[in-house]
């Protein structure tokens, strides 16, 4: 019938939103915190800064620098150049 013919697939894509949901929260549940045992570090990883002077210092130490743009000779010395590198 008609009513079957639009129900089911709507039913399928909820069944399948719902299960894609569930099967992100149930990851979130099962990973391990951050100071866990389990957890693997490496020589990089820090722990959130919490105070201002350690945000500070983290901030100059990791940010990403000012966007600038790139003079238009520089650009053109990269691309047309017909030297070899």
């Amino acid at each position: 019938s008609r009513y079957w013919a639009i129900a089911l697939p709507s039913y399928a894509l909820a069944l399948l939103l719902y299960s894609i949901a569930l099967y992100l929260a149930w990851n979130m549940v099962c990973t391990n915190p951050f100071e866990s045992y389990f957890t693997f570090r490496d020589t990089v990883s820090q722990p959130p800064a919490t105070k201002e002077k350690d945000l500070q210092a983290f901030r100059t130490k990791h940010s990403i620098p000012a966007a600038a743009d790139i003079p238009i000779t520089e650009v053109n010395k990269v691309l047309f150049c017909s030297q070899s590198l």
